[in-house]
């Protein structure tokens, strides 16, 4: 009776390179490479699928990062509603000023939390004489989006959208 390394010496080599060992079960469902056909094609395809689903995926991801930033700035906006009704509840219209105003006795500069930059990055900008709080947006319509909520909000008399610029009229 022979060992096992010699059974295994004199074991006929009859896989090459290309053709991979395989038990006798597996060797009867084993097609030849020259039977298999063109892989690359399968992979082509699934590549393409691939690259759509992420470009959506992508698409997905800006458009709620922009509603986002509507809801951050409709918040941003009802702080700043919030500010003006105070000062409106201890100050008359006429004496609330922009900051680089001059004031007298009983004047009071608009309080610069109010005009701090906002989360588009530009800063907000009072204008005393027709007391209205420009808030620049990125696009025309993420105004849009913002100037729905804006026009319920307490203290303000009427909003706009132009050039991506919501102008807010106080009351």
């Amino acid at each position: 009776m022979k060992t096992h390394t010699q059974q295994q010496t004199n074991f006929k080599k009859e896989t090459t390179a290309t053709e991979p060992k395989l038990s006798s079960r597996k060797r009867s469902e084993y097609k030849p490479r020259k039977w298999r056909g063109n892989t690359l094609v399968p992979v082509i395809i699934a590549l393409a699928i691939s690259a759509i689903a992420t470009i959506t995926f992508l698409n997905q991801g800006a458009g709620l990062q922009a509603s986002n930033k509507s809801i951050l700035a409709q918040n941003e906006i009802a702080t700043m509603m919030n500010s003006w009704s105070i000062l409106r509840a201890n100050y008359a219209k006429a004496d609330i000023k922009a900051p680089n105003d001059e004031l007298t006795n009983t004047q009071v500069k608009i309080p610069s939390s109010m005009l701090k930059t906002n989360v588009y990055g530009v800063a907000s900008v009072y204008t005393a004489d027709g007391n209205t709080l420009a808030y620049t947006t990125e696009s025309e319509d993420s105004c849009k989006r913002i100037k729905i909520s804006v026009d319920n909000m307490l203290g303000v008399t009427s909003s706009a959208c132009a050039a991506a610029v919501l102008t807010i009229t106080l009351n």
